[in-house]
């Protein structure tokens, strides 16, 4: 990364950094928004449905020892571990990142290259 800003400043070529924190991304998923992006991408109605009935009416539970808690309600963020959670959350992320790509160029006055 120093050598990237090194070069641009020795040629004057403008450049823009963007530093995301992804600590904790996957417990800060609302899962409204995922259902509204997941259709803003297009995705097929069914398995859209079908990814809502895993990520909704997630219930949990903490045992210490030999002793267990009541069950209780986990309103964001998707499961850790499950291959469907890492797929969701880079949609998320490919959405996001095209979205912050369309503010940048207008607002530095330049075409977008590319759509969703």
């Amino acid at each position: 990364m120093p050598q990237i800003l090194e070069k641009c400043y020795e040629y004057n070529i403008e450049m823009h950094v963007l530093f995301i924190d992804f600590k904790q991304a996957f417990d800060s998923v609302d899962k409204q928004n995922t259902i509204q992006i997941l259709q803003e991408l297009r995705i097929p109605n069914k398995l859209v449905r079908l990814i809502k009935m895993t990520i909704q009416n997630m219930e949990a539970s903490v045992k210490i020892e030999n002793l267990t808690s009541n069950p209780f309600s986990i309103s964001s963020g998707v499961r850790q571990g499950n291959p469907l959670s890492a797929t969701i959350f880079n949609l998320i992320s490919i959405l996001s990142f095209h979205r912050v790509h369309y503010v940048v160029c207008f607002l530095l006055g330049i075409s977008p290259v590319s759509e969703v």
